[in-house]
């Protein structure tokens, strides 16, 4: 290992809480910002060149928020501006989220063997690039093809980026600097780019959220080139890269993106199509790992990630907050577009009190893990039961329930999210030797990116099957003898006709006002119920992962 690496190790802590003599910063200028890496004439940055750091990286995996979020905002307007069926538009979004899942795991090889720095670069010109083709794309091949390249470049920034911070700065000082990261990784994904693209949208075309995204990329560029001398160029050993193992990834990768995405709109196994892509998915994943262990000289990653107790907890725990932050957030828009009737920018500003919140939670927990030493695992339980709070709140809307009444369980929510994934961050990474960093980070963020895509699926699933159940449990009272139906259907009726009506059709009328009020309340229950299931997630998960930990090898963080 480099001098970089081996200081690194020398100046590791070995729990939360413990005190290291070369890690006392109370002496010093600045207490939260030291570094561990010196440029190659010997100098070590100072705070403001290390701040930059930090907003740069931050800037750059904004971009890839921006462009996981753009498709959910504006699949009307691509659609219309692209004369493209949903069948075909669709792709847009299921050939992005399939490169970046491909690509996570094996930029980590990518990153140990040519350096986080590098393969910075790369992605960050790469993104301006595939930005820039998507804001110029003629037609749909064009521009699915330009959403690869996004998608592919985000997986890259997303583990150079992380995986540069973890090499940078030393484990006292990772809370605060995690916490900042987390604005482009968690608060940007979870409201702002939404928001954003809310505004472009009703004020121009969708071809400016592309251009927003090369504009960010360019800022991020233009400030880690003004720090580029402290950026680590640290180099790991790796075996020789298994291609086979990465086209059997892709594949499943892709299927598992298409099925997860399409899924509920085709009732799943019920049509054939979707049961070839969930077949693809299983053959192509049991072909992965069989290949993976069967050429032990060839590989992707270094796997010896998860035999790191730490690691393997966080990573499994990822999948539910990942279902949480993406799913409570899907329900959230659906929830205000179909049953408050909010406009789409009006949707899409709705979740910005959230990302406050969970902005605070971030800073919060980061400077209690820098300066005071907490355990991140304290704020897990924290943060756990903040979302089912919030999710609970939620599931208690009424008729007369406006966005107003949203905002104290989006608080929560924010807080909770904030809390949860700052402490899973520091969990799963921070115990982690320098090799296997940017290992741990790309399968960190895939985990995270497959509860999300499995919770939109799960949750969208869930509230047609429950729709449809309450619609048909609700409706069956709609039979003419029924007399509490004949004695609504007389009021509204008269009510009609008081507005001027013409009396033969008020009968007619009346009953296709029942009809819509009927359905205005069975999405109502639907989504309350969509809400509840969140917290039964909780209630399901929570003894299953404190099962885990205990089963697991005791380590400095669950000692």
């Amino acid at each position: 290992m480099d001098e970089a690496g081996s200081c690194y190790e020398n100046r590791q802590v070995g729990h939360y809480g413990a005190k290291s003599a070369s890690l006392d910063t109370r002496k010093h200028s600045y207490p939260i910002l030291t570094c561990l890496h010196a440029d190659r004439s010997g100098h070590r940055p100072d705070a403001y060149a290390l701040a930059l750091v930090v907003v740069g990286l931050t800037l750059a995996v904004t971009v890839d928020a921006l462009n996981s979020t753009v498709y959910g905002m504006a699949r009307p307007q691509f659609m219309e501006g692209l004369s493209a069926t949903q069948d075909t538009a669709n792709w847009l979004n299921t050939a992005f989220v399939a490169a970046k899942l491909t690509l996570l795991p094996a930029c980590a090889w990518a990153v140990n063997r040519a350096g986080a720095g590098r393969i910075l670069w790369f992605a960050l010109v790469g993104s301006i690039v595939a930005s820039l083709l998507c804001t110029v794309s003629p037609g749909i091949l064009s521009l699915v093809a330009s959403r690869v390249l996004q998608g592919a470049t985000g997986a890259a920034l997303l583990v150079s980026c992380q995986t540069i911070l973890f090499q940078l700065f030393p484990k006292t000082r990772q809370g605060l600097v995690q916490a900042v990261f987390a604005f482009g990784v968690v608060v940007a994904p979870a409201s702002a780019a939404p928001a954003l693209h809310g505004e472009l949208i009703v004020g121009g075309s969708w071809r400016w959220m592309f251009a927003l995204s090369a504009c960010v990329a360019l800022a991020a560029l233009l400030i880690l080139f003004a720090v580029r001398r402290y950026l680590p160029a640290q180099k790991y050993d790796e075996l020789e890269f298994d291609w086979v193992c990465l086209g059997l990834f892709a594949v499943a990768m892709t299927a598992m993106a298409y099925a997860l995405s399409e899924g509920a709109r085709w009732n799943w196994l019920d049509t054939t199509h979707i049961r070839w892509w969930v077949a693809a998915a299983l053959v192509g994943l049991i072909a992965f790992v069989v290949r993976m262990n069967m050429r032990p000289g060839r590989a992707m990653f270094k796997y010896d990630v998860f035999r790191k107790p730490e690691f393997a907890f966080g990573f499994a725990v990822s999948f539910v907050a990942g279902f949480a932050l993406f799913g409570s957030a899907f329900l959230i828009q659906v929830f205000a577009l179909n049953v408050l009737h909010l406009p789409s920018d009006t949707t899409a500003r709705l979740l910005l009190p959230s990302s406050l919140t969970i902005g605070l939670a971030l800073l919060i927990a980061g400077r209690f893990t820098t300066s005071r030493g907490a355990n991140p695992v304290i704020f897990i339980p924290i943060g756990v039961l903040l979302v089912m709070a919030s999710m609970w709140m939620l599931s208690g809307s009424g008729p007369q329930s406006g966005s107003h009444d949203m905002w104290l369980a989006l608080l929560l929510r924010g807080l909770g999210l904030g809390f949860l994934f700052l402490s899973l961050t520091l969990i799963a990474l921070s115990g982690l030797s320098q090799p296997l960093v940017s290992a741990g980070t790309a399968l960190f963020n895939l985990g995270r990116q497959l509860g999300g895509l499995i919770g939109v699926a799960c949750l969208d699933t869930y509230i047609q099957r429950i729709n449809a159940l309450n619609l048909q449990i609700l409706g069956s009272n709609l039979h003419p003898s029924n007399p509490a139906l004949q004695q609504r259907t007389e009021l509204v009726s008269q009510s009609f006709v008081g507005r001027g009506l013409d009396p033969g059709i008020v009968d007619g009328a009346a009953l296709v006002a029942i009809q819509q009020s009927i359905r205005s309340q069975v999405a109502l229950l639907t989504f309350n119920e969509a809400f509840l299931s969140i917290v039964w997630l909780f209630v399901a998960a929570l003894p299953l992962a404190i099962l885990f930990k205990v089963a697991l090898k005791k380590t400095t963080y669950f000692q």
